[in-house]
């Protein structure tokens, strides 16, 4: 069982980005409030009085400013500051009551954005106001914590994340939850057909977040549509279904597959293996992947790749296939879908295409 604390979604009725900025050294910081979502934040759906958000930063040292960001455009909450800066953030969140003695842990996404991020500074969780949780020093990447609860509390009305002591910061947290158990690193199936959905995870905590899954044999279901991703998916033998989301290696391995990853994020890197499979790119045209994905192993003739969502009206005249170098790119409404590594684009036909 898991306790999300913040997933960072957009607020129901406002989905502006939220910020504080501090450009003042040793000033005590700002704060400000921010909007919260109640659907996505479970603290207020267990009862009692609602909770908020409300943002702080403060500039410690160097630099003009620090900032700490909620941004519902990409669903992560930021932590900025200018390149020799150093500052504390934070995103406390207080109204409620909530019980955290059944939870051993505390886990949550340190992730990279653009540029470097230099090394060190902490994750700390408080209740209120006590240590709960403590990271140690943060490397220069992104990263998924799981750190263990150092005090267990049966009534906590007050909720601190905070990162600092980190000079030139570009990075950003994400779905930080507590949980009764580590997320594991490795998650095996059985060989009979089992079914992982990444919303919903069963007690083997498979929740896509830098995850290894192994599902064996048997025809299996798999949906990381809205993880996290950084995983590497391995469906094993037999006629395997896959969702695919953000950012994940998918092995289909021996079967006839059907391989969606017309949703989510994309940059997914799909082997189809034996078999015959199919990739299908687009589920919904208003809602394609922002990257491209790359698929290794295209075989014409044998696998075929799809576009769901489509209608009558659009077909093989509609795309756009082009050779780049060994591979070719699979181009239609206005954007690259699909790589298909060491691919002649002169050897596909429209068979090699289904439109539904």
């Amino acid at each position: 069982m898991s306790f999300i604390i913040d997933d960072f979604n957009g607020d129901a009725d406002n989905n502006n980005s939220s910020s504080v900025v501090d450009n003042t050294t040793g000033d005590g910081g700002v704060s400000g409030p921010s909007p919260i979502d109640p659907d996505n934040t479970v603290m207020n759906i267990r009862g009692g009085d609602p909770w908020s958000r409300e943002l702080f930063a403060e500039l410690s040292s160097g630099g003009e400013k620090v900032t700490t960001v909620v941004c519902y455009g990409c669903e992560e909450g930021h932590a900025f500051s200018d390149p020799g800066a150093e500052g504390d953030f934070e995103w406390r969140y207080t109204g409620g009551t909530f019980d955290a003695s059944e939870f051993e842990y505390f886990t949550i996404d340190y992730l990279e954005e653009s540029g470097p991020i230099e090394p060190g500074g902490v994750v700390e969780l408080y209740f209120d106001g006590v240590l709960a949780a403590q990271s140690e020093p943060l490397p220069g990447e992104k990263t998924f914590l799981t750190l263990p609860l150092l005090i267990s509390d049966d009534s906590v009305s007050d909720v601190t994340i905070r990162v600092d002591g980190v000079e030139g910061l570009n990075a950003s947290i994400d779905n930080a939850k507590l949980v009764i158990e580590p997320i594991p690193s490795l998650v095996f199936g059985t060989p009979e057909g089992d079914f992982f959905d990444t919303e919903v995870p069963d007690e083997k905590l498979f929740v896509g977040d830098n995850q290894k899954l192994y599902t064996s044999s048997g025809n299996d279901e798999v949906d990381v549509t809205f993880a996290p991703g950084d995983n590497r998916i391995d469906l094993g033998s037999s006629d395997d279904l896959l969702y695919g989301g953000t950012d994940n290696r998918i092995l289909a391995g021996s079967g006839d597959d059907a391989l969606f990853v017309g949703s989510g994020g994309g940059n997914n890197t799909i082997t189809g293996d034996s078999g015959m499979d199919q990739f299908w790119l687009v589920t919904d045209p208003g809602a394609l992947p922002t990257e491209e994905n790359v698929v290794t192993d295209f075989t014409s003739g044998e696998d075929v790749l799809g576009f769901g969502g489509v209608g009558t009206e659009f077909g093989f005249e509609d795309l756009n296939v082009i050779q780049d170098g060994p591979d070719t790119i699979i181009n239609a409404f206005e954007q690259d879908l699909a790589r298909l590594l060491r691919t002649q684009a002169s050897t596909l036909s429209e068979s090699d295409f289904a439109f539904a």
